[in-house]
């Protein structure tokens, strides 16, 4: 019986540390002339355990990637084919956040904004939550969240965002720079359908 007890406890620390040792040892490879940097990003996810979030947009206006890569961990790849480009990435967990350097806006009397890019998870599973809104509070503009729970979304700076989904309870924040990267973790509602 003491050793059943062990083992259950032992078990889930040894496959805890092992996947987080898998998610720092990601490693990429690849030969890439004149590749879109998207077309980049998407083998690089595929290769991965990990979920990029970009603005396909902001890629695309940087310019085709010439690389090569041998089993090369994903941040040493990333740095490289980053160098020289207004782009920036951070790097939470498994989801990598890809974003342009110019999060400010030119001074004068238009309004700053920025990006606020992120993952919705469920708080009780972690699960992503799929089809989440998000939205600029009394506004219109807003996205959706993908399959992964992650969203992209450019507003003014200050604005309230509500994040909200059948199920789940609402969740609202301000929008202040920087706010490339974030999680947001919902509550699943208390009622109960009967």
């Amino acid at each position: 019986m003491i050793a059943n007890s062990f083992l259950y406890r032992f078990v889930p620390v040894v496959m805890l540390l092992s996947l987080c040792g898998v998610i720092d040892a990601q490693t990429v490879s690849g030969h890439f002339r004149d590749e879109p940097l998207t077309a980049v990003i998407r083998d690089f996810e595929q290769q991965t355990s990990l979920s990029f979030v970009y603005e396909k947009s902001e890629l695309d206006a940087a310019g085709p990637v010439t690389a090569d890569f041998d089993s090369t961990d994903f941040r040493v790849a990333l740095d490289r084919i980053f160098a020289g480009r207004d782009i920036r990435y951070e790097v939470n967990g498994r989801l990598v956040m890809i974003y342009s350097a110019e999060q400010s806006s030119e001074t004068g009397t238009v309004p700053e904004r920025i990006r606020v890019s992120g993952v919705i998870l469920d708080r009780s599973t972690g699960e992503p939550v799929i089809g989440a809104s998000v939205m600029e509070a009394g506004g219109s503009d807003g996205t959706v969240a993908d399959i992964q729970g992650r969203f992209s979304l450019q507003v003014v700076a200050g604005d309230f965002l509500v994040v909200s989904c059948i199920g789940y309870e609402d969740y609202e924040f301000a929008a202040t720079p920087p706010m490339c990267l974030s999680a947001w973790s919902l509550l699943p509602s208390s009622w109960k359908m009967s």
